[in-house]
């Protein structure tokens, strides 16, 4: 009797751990404790080439990581609202995160809501700003490794990348990707962030064409000025 019963109790034991793993397993995918991790932040700034008022604020969403076999691994879900102030050019972190270890074919992400601000605007609807393409693939190589700090810095063009036609302006961006390793990030002043520091692993420039398309060292022309050079 007694050995039946312990029979029962190991049974019941070993059911009730199964649930538990299979409740975690659909409640945390991917985020098991055993799977090796490493550090991903991703910072914005402002690239100014000439002073003005205006200032163009965007929201940047979905951001994915993407693998050689085409896996793409959520990193943030979460929409931040990033005001591009022509007078703050320093880093502002969107993303301070654990993913999971290895190597990544590019970064993928959504911008939303473009709007074009001017200080003296007032009750005057902004003018109207749409977007070449919201979803955005920055297909630039980096490594996490487990248990160190990648940083990925974001230098968006701005108003520089803003072209003006009748019915408004279409925002084709032109971002400068940075990717360091082993990088020092501390408070700067104006709630902007200083990113010192590290290795540098990538460094390059993607710029949108009319159709969308993002492509190494590139900044749009208007389509009525093609014969013009770059």
């Amino acid at each position: 009797m007694h050995l039946r019963r312990s029979y029962l109790l190991v049974g019941g034991l070993l059911l009730a751990i199964a649930t538990l793993v299979t409740l975690f397993h659909y409640i945390a995918p991917g985020s098991a404790p055993w799977t090796p991790s490493g550090t991903l932040v991703v910072a914005v700034r402002n690239v100014v080439y000439e002073k003005t008022d205006l200032s163009l604020n965007l929201g940047l969403d979905n951001f994915m990581l993407l693998t050689q076999d085409g896996t793409q691994v959520p990193a943030s879900l979460r929409t931040r609202r990033v005001a591009f102030d022509q007078d703050h050019t320093g880093n502002t972190i969107l993303l301070n995160t654990s993913v999971p270890a290895g190597s990544y074919t590019g970064l993928r992400f959504l911008l939303t809501s473009p709007e074009l601000k001017n200080p003296w605007q007032g009750d005057t609807p902004p003018a109207q700003v749409v977007l070449g393409e919201s979803n955005l693939l920055l297909p630039s190589s980096f490594v996490v490794h487990e248990g160190e700090t990648t940083v990925m810095i974001l230098g968006f063009e701005t108003i520089s990348a803003l072209h003006e036609s009748k019915e408004g302006y279409t925002y084709l961006p032109v971002i400068q990707l940075e990717t360091r390793s082993g990088a020092v990030i501390t408070q700067a002043k104006h709630n902007a962030t200083s990113i010192t520091g590290g290795t540098i692993l990538n460094s390059a420039t993607y710029g949108m064409d009319w159709d969308g398309q993002m492509r190494l060292n590139y900044r749009a022309r208007n389509p009525s000025r093609a014969s013009e050079p770059r």
